[in-house]
């Protein structure tokens, strides 16, 4: 799908992301009473819809996609966003310097040793206090939710997977899950899964 039409559908769906914007925003208020001007950093961040969140100065976005990083600099320019990917050596420093590590919609494109390998390189590196979020869709019970479990199994992404699989990632550590509902836009909810350092 063309990534303006991707956009616009994403909007709709997420009703403006504004619940995963106040997430977002309540996790660096507590950051920010630890420490001033907490780093971030997004993985995946696609067109950088949710950069204008905090100052350019303390914003990292990185993503694969060379186009969606283009169209990123252009609505938001004087923001640092870099063609990345987490595989490259320079990932780990990318960690330790930043304060808030998240992504929207990453994990779910992910196959469960490329997950648990992406989480156990922030867990070894990032500092304290430090916060790692990810938001992901939930795939639903078939018999409970039809219609959002044929929507999760037609997805780009693979992998979307039940709220206990994710949190398995990550090893045991003491998680918050916050439960995201787009009723009645979408037949889906979405998961923040928070992991505080």
């Amino acid at each position: 799908m063309n990534f303006f039409f991707y956009k616009l559908l994403q909007d709709y769906v997420h009703q403006g992301h504004k619940k995963q914007k106040a997430v977002l925003r309540g996790e660096y208020a507590l950051l920010a009473e630890k420490k001033s001007s907490p780093r971030v950093l997004e993985l995946a961040c696609g067109g950088g819809g949710f950069a204008d969140l905090f100052k350019q100065s303390c914003y990292t976005g990185i993503d694969l996609s060379a186009e969606r990083i283009a169209i990123a600099r252009n609505k938001y320019p004087g923001y640092n966003f870099k063609v990345f990917d987490v595989d490259q050596s320079g990932f780990v420093q990318l960690v330790r310097s930043a304060d808030l590590i998240y992504c929207h919609g990453l994990l779910h494109h992910l196959k469960d040793e490329q997950c648990s390998g992406l989480l156990q390189t922030i867990c070894d590196h990032a500092g304290s206090p430090a916060v790692f979020i990810a938001f992901e869709p939930v795939l639903p019970l078939l018999w409970r939710n039809p219609l959002g479990y044929l929507l999760s199994k037609l997805d780009e992404g693979r992998f979307i997977r039940r709220p206990q699989e994710y949190a398995g990632f990550f090893q045991g550590r003491s998680l918050e899950i916050k439960k995201i509902s787009f009723f009645p836009r979408w037949p889906q909810t979405m998961r923040a899964y928070i992991l505080r350092f």
